[in-house]
């Protein structure tokens, strides 16, 4: 598991977001 990719999709699906 790795915390930066954990931490770049909820980044990530946050811009889809808006």
């Amino acid at each position: 598991m790795n915390l930066w990719g954990l931490f770049e999709t909820h980044n990530f699906f946050r811009n889809l977001g808006g």
